[in-house]
């Protein structure tokens, strides 16, 4: 009972009952929680584009400079519970990580660059409605969902073309 606990040690009493301490969680940033980050980042990058009405592939450096900075930013108050913002060397981390995700965003613009694609949805979750319903051989049906990272289209000779992209 409590009070033989009590009896046993009143500090051990007091620790278990009293104060109820929890073990410290540390701080910790994944590759997992990294991939995260960017995934986001290049979302909210994004959706800042099509909320300003610029493409992509035209919007200047300075724009794109901007909207990194706006983007991490906003971030990294938010992310992993504001895990880059508590020392220096989680602070490197959110610095590489900026350098990635601007890079990336270089990327993406010279790839769309002189083309006539743009960007359709960012982070399109498909898992209400299953997209892709496959009967088996024994009449089970199998409902596909997923979350699609970018999904581009372009017109070409009166045909819509559409491009599913993967960030790995």
């Amino acid at each position: 009972s409590r009070v033989e606990r009590f009896y046993d040690c009143p500090f051990k009493y007091f620790m278990d009952y009293g104060i109820r301490p929890q073990k410290a969680e540390e701080y910790e940033e994944t590759p997992m929680d990294m991939g995260t980050f960017l995934h986001d980042c290049l979302n909210m990058f994004v959706n800042k584009l099509k909320d300003k009405n610029i493409k992509w592939a035209k919007a200047p450096d300075e724009i794109m400079l901007k909207l990194v900075d706006e983007v991490t930013d906003e971030l990294i108050k938010t992310h992993n519970g504001g895990i880059f913002k508590d020392s220096d060397k989680f602070s490197y981390v959110f610095d590489r990580l900026k350098l990635e995700f601007l890079s990336a965003v270089k990327v993406i613009k010279d790839q769309l660059f002189e083309t006539s694609v743009d960007i359709y949805a960012s982070e399109l979750e498909l898992k209400d409605e299953a997209f892709l319903d496959l009967t088996l051989d024994n009449g089970t049906v199998v409902s596909l969902s997923c979350k699609i990272d970018r999904v581009d289209y372009a017109n070409y000779s009166n045909a819509k073309i559409i491009r599913i992209i993967d960030y790995k």
